[in-house]
């Protein structure tokens, strides 16, 4: 069962990302998965008011995925965070360990 707390986090991110995102493509792909936690939200014992806690989201854009979101939407939804931006490295990430030689002289007395 999914917990208020959890719900109001992920509309959190999401609507977060939303904000980030330039390209329209990225804008909908947060609007979608924005209308599936408001979806969802009364299957889970919740109100979207409840989820959203009053937070100024782009009503228009998600009301549009609604319809949608109502039929892929799981009861109990549990999502890992991810981004659709791919992060931009200039050089590969490289891991280091410090390398302490042993030394094999006895203790002495």
């Amino acid at each position: 069962m999914a917990t208020l707390g959890g719900q109001r986090a992920q509309f959190t991110w999401l609507l977060n990302q939303y904000n980030l995102a330039e390209a329209a493509e990225g804008k909908a792909y947060f609007a979608k998965r924005m209308a599936t936690y408001i979806a969802a939200a009364p299957a889970n014992g919740f109100t979207a008011a409840e989820v959203t806690q009053g937070q100024l989201y782009p009503a228009g854009e998600v009301s549009q995925y609604l319809d949608t979101a109502v039929a892929d939407s799981d009861p109990g939804i549990t999502r890992l965070r991810h981004s659709t931006r791919s992060p931009k490295r200039s050089k590969p990430l490289m891991f280091s360990a410090s390398v302490t030689a042993r030394r094999s002289s006895t203790p002495t007395a």
